[in-house]
């Protein structure tokens, strides 16, 4: 899956995987691709001092036509 923030592309994640992008304080829109699937719902997360870290995980609707950016807990992320 291809990763943009704020419309700029920061690289590709697997299935399972973790990744971690620094980001300044701020509202901040994550946008997710995979292959030909482009269409996603583009959250946006606020990154403050009280919040400096934000867990999101993504996947793709029942038809896989569309991937859903949702907020996550630290603890539901891949342990590898």
């Amino acid at each position: 899956m291809g990763i943009y923030i704020d419309n700029i592309p920061c690289g590709h994640i697997g299935n399972k995987q973790s990744v971690r992008i620094a980001v300044p304080y701020g509202p901040h829109k994550i946008h997710v691709t995979h292959t030909t699937t482009r269409s996603c719902n583009d959250p946006i997360f606020t990154v403050t001092p009280e919040n400096p870290c934000i867990w999101c995980k993504a996947h793709f609707s029942k038809a896989g036509f569309a991937i859903t950016v949702e907020q996550a807990t630290p603890e539901s992320m891949p342990k590898r």
